[in-house]
């Protein structure tokens, strides 16, 4: 999809009862629900990921890539797995139900925040904490 993907209110993206890909270009803005709880999703992210509604995360994976992006979830919402292809800022606490992922380029957790991986952290490029705190239940395996 060329461009940006949003929901708001009472909108809802249903991607419940398929495996699938969706490929957005622009920014992800939800405001209202992404439903992601069918069989393995990926979702590929090319701007800016902003959730201050609900994302149901199922197995789903999502990919950041692009220069000077931002994660922004207010609401603390999680992740399953989140893979990392360019530089990309979390502007406050993510989880990650699984799996963190760094391709390439670099992750920026700013800010004095916890994050909270239950999974494994295969980095292969760069990931900054700052004063950040992280909560790692798996293995980090520094490339």
């Amino acid at each position: 999809m060329t461009g940006n993907l949003s929901t708001s209110g009472t909108g809802k993206l249903d991607i419940t009862d398929i495996a699938c890909s969706i490929s957005v270009t622009g920014n992800i803005s939800n405001a209202g629900t992404i439903d992601a709880t069918g069989s393995t999703i990926n979702i590929a992210c090319g701007g800016n990921w902003n959730d201050t509604g609900g994302f149901n995360i199922g197995q789903s994976t999502v990919t950041m890539s692009g220069a000077a992006k931002t994660i922004t979830t207010p609401n603390n919402s999680d992740f399953y797995n989140l893979t990392i292809t360019g530089t990309v800022t979390a502007q406050n606490s993510i989880s990650i139900d699984n799996n963190l992922t760094i391709n390439s380029g670099s992750l920026g957790l700013t800010g004095a925040y916890t994050h909270t991986i239950a999974g494994n952290i295969d980095n292969n490029a760069t990931l900054s904490i700052g004063t950040s705190t992280v909560v790692l239940t798996g293995n980090l395996d520094n490339n």
